[in-house]
């Protein structure tokens, strides 16, 4: 799915971008979710130098971490509340 980004958020289109240009790549994009409309799942983790830089970079965004539990992995991202939609980076 590379180079082809679905999402609305300009912020989101510029975080995929970025990691994009670190290696990553698009795995999918889900929705149906109850409180936001799409998210992008990302193949692979951020570094940790980008993660810090996109937190600075684009505070209007919510960054959250989530463990992993029996059914899902642990995974880190971006959320536009105003758009309704994320982008997920599994955690490594």
């Amino acid at each position: 799915m590379e180079g082809l980004i679905l999402a609305e958020s300009i912020a989101i289109q510029r975080i995929i971008r970025r990691a994009e240009g670190e290696g990553n790549a698009i795995d999918r994009v889900s929705s149906g979710w109850s409180r936001i409309r799409e998210v992008t799942h990302m193949v692979g983790d951020l570094s940790e130098s980008l993660w810090i830089a996109l937190q600075r970079d684009e505070p209007q965004l919510r960054s959250w971490t989530s463990d992993a539990t029996p059914h899902n992995r642990a995974e880190r991202g971006f959320t536009d509340e105003d758009a309704s939609e994320a982008v997920s980076f599994p955690r490594s």
